[in-house]
């Protein structure tokens, strides 16, 4: 009955958007740091305009 009730679950992950293009970063993540990437515009993305850009994403601790 879980299993069943799990394999029809959506589940969805919260994935950053372009702050130029709006479509999905890949996101890379190696040796302690987060670089992102979009496929369409072929561009590594800054971190702070990706910040920006998805806000929801990266709310700051109080």
């Amino acid at each position: 009955m879980l299993e069943n009730f799990m394999s029809n679950e959506i589940v969805q992950e919260a994935i950053p958007i372009c702050p130029d293009c709006k479509r999905p970063l890949d996101v890379i993540a190696a040796c302690g740091s987060v670089s992102y990437f979009c496929d369409h515009c072929n561009l590594l993305k800054s971190s702070k305009r990706v910040r920006e850009a998805n806000p929801e994403l990266f709310k700051e601790a109080k």
